[in-house]
């Protein structure tokens, strides 16, 4: 811009003087509107970030929450796993004693002992506990 007008000095006439001072003002007012309009705008996209900012903040936190959400099912999904497994072990397990020849721990005098509800409840117990156990040593995290 500045090597659009004449130095002071390269100036030969008044009237070229007012011309260039004229359209020097009119170069001035169209780039303070310029300004002014990019002002407006970048106050607009300050909204529009303020706004995107807080959003991304409230997806953030539900994404959070989700994640927590997920953590938890696969949790479950694993100790269903492992009382699934538990309880095919002892059903097994079970059946196997009923076999003949084979019996239950301690001879038949010990079959209503072991068939007994908490005993077989505390079997389950300890079957999920240890298969649970063996899953945590065996995979990180």
């Amino acid at each position: 811009m500045v090597g659009k007008y004449k130095e002071v000095k390269e100036i030969r006439s008044r009237m070229e003087q007012e011309r260039l001072y004229n359209e020097c003002r009119a170069e001035v007012a169209s780039l303070k509107k310029q300004i002014s309009s990019t002002n407006i705008a970048t106050r607009e996209y300050k909204h529009e970030r303020d706004e995107l900012k807080k959003s991304n903040k409230r997806i953030n936190t539900r994404l959070v929450t989700m994640t927590k959400k997920q953590e938890a099912t696969k949790a479950a999904q694993k100790s269903g796993m492992w009382s699934a497994g538990a309880g095919t072990t002892i059903a097994i397990l079970y059946e196997y004693w009923k076999v003949p020849g084979v019996g239950f721990p301690g001879g038949h005098e010990w079959k209503g002992f072991w068939e007994h509800e908490s005993v077989f409840g505390l079997l389950m117990f300890l079957c999920t506990v240890t298969y649970g156990a063996l899953y945590r040593s065996l995979h990180d995290g």
